[in-house]
């Protein structure tokens, strides 16, 4: 199945068994259109009707959409499944382990070495409680490394294994399991997971975007520490109605801003940055405390943001376009085909931004006229 939504002079397209979405031009749109109906391409010119194209460019252009879009996607991609045995935790050695309050649940977290400790602990270390806390309900999870790959087991169940270029998905996966026990469902109850981060008040939520080194991580702290609080850092889940949920690891701050917001953050210079190298960066984390995990608000804009120093404010719609190439390639959406409708109205409908900024008091002023709207 493929479902189709008008966006201008672009049509959003979703391949359901792929669970993958592009945006496209008009034509391009209807050419898919055709082909999914079985019409032949020597007969999408005369069906389309009022194409820009000489007959024989079209075809070509027919030719290229059938073989590099239609069929890659049409049947989707095949995935490996995850074997019990390949990894034996029972047989391994952990040195550290820790216990988390996360809501009404307790997580204990076993690491075998520093590596999966500096991977996971920091982003929760404000969660930590001791062992003489009362435990409602415990929640057990293993991390380990050997050779060369990150191995995942939560209660019990083998999630998989990553090498250190896909941490992403190791930290994705564990963030979804611990938010499917938060809120007792699963994963297909879920409608999204976004790459962004979300910011807010008592009834609505901006999501904020950045490009790496954009200075996003920074924004969200300073909206934080000025009354316009961090729902979720990177991880930011809605549900099927469209409601945002609070996740509560860390904001994560490079060194370019640690001096800066210490001023707001005066124990930011109190941690050890965590080193990770191979990614050319350290990072410190700013808490996030959220006493209501299962509290939702209503997602009122997005805003693709960026810190330059020579521009003091300038903030104007963007393009659904950028939108999409931010958005979507970086984002977990469900392959419920009752959301899809609803996301592809909501990705159509929802107001953006791009604001770019170096005047603090500026930025922080209009995220909180966006949250009024």
């Amino acid at each position: 199945m493929i479902l189709f939504k008008a966006l201008g002079d672009q049509t959003i397209v979703w391949f359901s068994k792929a669970n993958q979405y592009l945006i496209l031009d008009r034509l391009t749109a209807e050419i898919l259109r055709g082909l999914e109906k079985g019409v032949g391409i020597s007969e999408l010119f005369d069906c389309i009707g009022d194409v820009p194209l000489s007959r024989k460019r079209f075809q070509e252009h027919a030719t290229q959409v059938q073989t590099n879009i239609f069929e890659v996607l049409k049947d989707g991609f095949i995935e490996e499944d995850i074997v019990s045995e390949e990894f034996d935790f029972e047989a391994q050695v952990y040195k550290t382990k820790k216990l988390y309050q996360i809501g009404s649940l307790s997580f204990e977290i076993h690491f075998s070495s520093e590596r999966d400790f500096l991977l996971i602990h920091p982003k929760f270390a404000h969660l930590e409680v001791s062992r003489e806390s009362e435990i409602q309900q415990l929640h057990q999870i293993k991390c380990a490394y050997q050779d060369r790959f990150y191995h995942l087991e939560i209660d019990d169940r083998y999630e998989g294994r990553w090498d250190y270029e896909n941490l992403h998905f190791l930290i994705g996966r564990l963030y979804m399991r611990i938010l499917e026990r938060v809120h007792e469902n699963r994963e297909k109850d879920w409608g999204a997971v976004f790459h962004a981060s979300a910011v807010g008040n008592d009834d609505s939520c901006v999501l904020m975007m950045g490009e790496s080194g954009s200075g996003k991580s920074t924004s969200v702290a300073l909206l934080n520490a000025n009354g316009i609080h961090c729902l979720a850092d990177d991880f930011v889940p809605m549900d099927k109605n469209g409601k945002i949920y609070p996740f509560p690891a860390g904001i994560s701050i490079k060194p370019g801003s640690v001096q800066a917001l210490s001023k707001l953050y005066p124990n930011l210079l109190d941690q050890n940055p965590i080193d990770l190298s191979a990614h050319k960066k350290q990072i410190r984390y700013i808490p996030i405390f959220n006493e209501d995990l299962r509290k939702t608000t209503k997602c009122k804009s997005l805003v693709f943001i960026k810190f330059n120093e020579s521009v003091e404010f300038d903030m104007e719609p963007l393009s659904r376009q950028k939108l999409f190439e931010e958005l979507i390639p970086e984002s977990w959406i469900s392959d419920d085909p009752a959301f899809v409708p609803y996301f592809m109205d909501w990705l159509s409908e929802i107001p953006c931004y791009s604001l770019v900024y170096s005047n603090h008091n500026k930025m922080i002023s209009a995220v909180n006229e966006l949250l009024e709207l």
